[in-house]
């Protein structure tokens, strides 16, 4: 199966419907994923992706950690981190069962399936 190449343009339109001012690039060797700085507000998108769905739903999660960022603002990262320590302590891994990246998928699968993009 062929992977399709990551969008920028499209995805710094879909960033704008959201009122964010975040950044977007692509890194590669990060597999079919992408993460957000807070520090730079830049959303960091694989370069390609295994589908269409799997680069909007990657696009929408990382919109969802920088709304969060825009409406807690420094107070993200913290409680980010806590939430790390959370799993941590119960034995889990810090980011797959991190509270907001839990919330994030559930958020990016609700936008996509809105019909909004």
């Amino acid at each position: 199966m062929s992977k399709i190449k990551t969008n920028l343009n499209l995805s710094k339109r879909i960033i704008s419907q959201y009122e964010l001012n975040a950044d977007v690039t692509t890194v590669n060797n990060i597999g079919d994923s992408g993460f957000y700085n807070t520090l730079s507000n830049t959303i960091y998108l694989s370069e390609t992706y295994n589908s269409y769905d799997e680069f909007l739903l990657t696009l929408l999660h990382e919109i969802c950690h920088a709304l969060d960022q825009k409406r807690l603002g420094k107070k993200f990262i913290k409680k980010y981190n806590q939430a790390s320590q959370v799993a941590t302590h119960y034995g889990l891994n810090a980011h797959d069962y991190n509270k907001w990246e839990i919330r994030a998928e559930k958020w990016a699968k609700k936008e996509y399936n809105s019909g909004k993009l």
